[in-house]
């Protein structure tokens, strides 16, 4: 909100500074709005790239468990569990393609 204006001596400029000061606090409104969904986009979108990083490393877990010869389960488990996380991230943001 802007401050009061003080009395100014001509009427067109008290006019044309009256006008600019409703634009000013038009805009202030219009930009306080888009922050806020420029935050919630924010948000949302790290918390799908934290559970694509989970996802990531789990895969690369997995395939260290092929290349050096130990058990696959669990690696391989833990991939499937990152996945259905990163499937309720997406469709928590409205982010999931639908299924075809």
């Amino acid at each position: 909100m802007s401050p009061p204006l003080p009395a100014l001596p001509d009427r067109k400029v008290a006019t044309v500074i009256r006008n600019l000061a409703a634009e000013i606090d038009r805009l202030e409104a219009v930009i306080a709005l888009r922050s806020a969904d420029a935050m919630r986009a924010t948000k949302a979108e790290a918390e799908i790239f934290e559970a694509c990083g989970r996802v990531a490393r789990a895969a690369d877990r997995l395939a260290q468990a092929r290349f050096s010869g130990t058990p696959e389960r669990e690696a391989g488990r833990a991939l499937e569990s990152a996945a259905r996380e990163l499937a309720r991230v997406m469709k928590r943001h409205g982010r999931m393609p639908a299924p075809q």
